[in-house]
């Protein structure tokens, strides 16, 4: 018969595990499954490839978001807009071009379908970004020249080296979604030159849609497949830039602005 006195069960007491120690180690090893279950998510995955996986959420998540405020503030308190009707058709024009490369590689029933419709849309962007305002438009470009220049000689240089190092590596599938990068990073330095600060958010969205695309390559999606994905993607956000200067409406003609105007001259 095992007897204890006090001594011993004040032993016993002290050994026994404490309920708050005991809570903490069951979340630490909750944590730690958890935390392998994220490994394991990502463990059939080559460690370059794991790296460039990280790398790619951890951009394009904050994009998105950003892009995603921007643009909400946008629809919610659209203003009209002065002098959009060079940059809406210019959007539109570029954004047809897009449409062709993603609808291309389509088959069947499906080009058909993807080249009219786009057909149609084009025409009516054009059109109606015809009508916009164009106050102040040529004075833009003409202050803004030197940036524009040099964006867009940025960009013509990023396009030609991703064209070049795709098809000497043979990443013929990584190609429209670079491609799709470097377009959207050329928009940044244009925003505030030119007074389009909207151009943040499509050249956000552009980003997106080419980080998408990079996604599809390194998962082993087909060239055709990351071309639709890139040139229907980078279509829209074009579009859909014309469609909210569309939106935001002209501005009236007996504005102060234009009052102003008219008594200065």
């Amino acid at each position: 018969m095992n007897r204890r006195g006090p001594a011993g069960q004040r032993r016993s007491a002290l050994s026994a595990p404490h309920p708050a120690r005991s809570g903490q180690e069951r979340l630490e090893q909750q944590g730690g499954e958890w935390g392998d279950g994220r490994q394991a998510q990502t463990a059939h995955i080559p460690g370059a490839k794991r790296r460039i996986h990280t790398a790619a959420t951890g951009v394009l998540r904050p994009l998105a978001r950003l892009a995603w405020m921007d643009v909400m503030c946008a629809l919610l308190r659209p203003n009209p807009q002065y002098g959009t009707r060079g940059s809406g058709m210019i959007l539109t024009f570029f954004g047809t071009v897009w449409w062709l490369v993603g609808s291309v590689v389509l088959d069947g029933s499906a080009r058909t379908a993807a080249l009219v419709s786009g057909a149609v849309l084009a025409a009516a962007l054009f059109v109606l970004a015809a009508r916009l305002d164009g106050t102040g438009g040529r004075e833009a470009y003409e202050r803004s020249a030197r940036t524009f220049k040099w964006s867009n000689v940025g960009q013509g240089v990023g396009i030609a080296v991703v064209i070049a190092v795709g098809n000497i590596t043979g990443g013929y599938s990584w190609i429209p979604a670079l491609i799709a990068i470097v377009v959207g990073a050329h928009f940044f330095p244009l925003a505030r030159p030119f007074g389009r600060l909207e151009y943040r958010w499509t050249g956000s969205l552009l980003i997106v849609v080419g980080v998408a695309g990079c996604a599809m390559a390194l998962s082993g999606a087909s060239e055709s497949g990351v071309q639709t994905v890139a040139g229907l993607g980078s279509a829209t956000v074009l579009w859909a830039t014309t469609a909210w200067y569309l939106v935001s409406g002209v501005p009236d003609r007996s504005t102060p602005r234009q009052q102003s105007a008219d008594t200065g001259s």
